[in-house]
């Protein structure tokens, strides 16, 4: 089986590249609402921004593409994150998320490969 996360040397590869680098970060809640959530890192200039959405819970087995998921503010489209922040390097980016969301740092993966983790997070009873 290939290995599905990223060192930290890889995503700076990526980010290098004009790619970006995604965590699934699990389960929310935003205004009484359940949903996931999940981060988006890409460097834009010399700085490294931090995106993170939260989305409505809508798929299943069949349905991962957590892109096309609503988000759960009624006030943003669905492309507007919910929170942003910049970083002068990937490593400062990577010790908030350290703090905020704990081990999710080491699970960072290439863009668009999220839905592989959303499928593991259904097929765990929608736990991490």
């Amino acid at each position: 089986m290939a290995r599905r996360y990223l060192t930290i040397d890889e995503a700076w590869f990526a980010l290098r590249r004009g790619r970006a680098v995604e965590c699934f970060l699990g389960p929310c809640e935003r205004h009484g609402v359940h949903g996931i959530h999940y981060a988006s890192i890409s460097l834009v200039g010399e700085q490294v921004a931090l995106q993170v959405f939260y989305a409505a819970d809508e798929g299943d087995a069949d349905a991962l593409d957590l892109y096309e998921f609503g988000p759960l503010d009624p006030s943003l489209s669905p492309d507007d994150a919910n929170e942003e922040a910049t970083f002068p390097t990937l490593e400062a980016c990577i010790a908030v998320v350290r703090t905020r969301w704990p081990k999710r740092e080491t699970q960072l993966v290439n863009e668009s490969v999220l839905q592989d983790e959303y499928r593991d997070y259904i097929a765990a009873g929608r736990r991490i």
